[in-house]
């Protein structure tokens, strides 16, 4: 199984908003982050629209289980 591909705040943001203004459309952003899933830019969209940039900051807690 191959390791999930970690996308910058910066990328997730041009590409949320890139999908949100219909600058290009979800296949030509899929492309160049070189990703076949849609639906995570759809996901990444409504998580952008609901939270703003806070939607992508990292958690700081329960990174691990004990």
């Amino acid at each position: 199984m191959s390791r999930k591909t970690r996308y910058s705040i910066e990328h997730r943001v041009q590409a949320c908003e890139d999908y949100r203004n219909g600058t290009h459309s979800l296949e030509e952003i899929c492309t160049a982050l070189g990703t076949t899933r849609k639906r995570t830019i759809m996901e990444w969209s409504k998580k952008f629209e609901k939270y703003g940039i806070l939607a992508f900051q990292e958690k700081l807690n329960n990174k691990s289980y004990t």
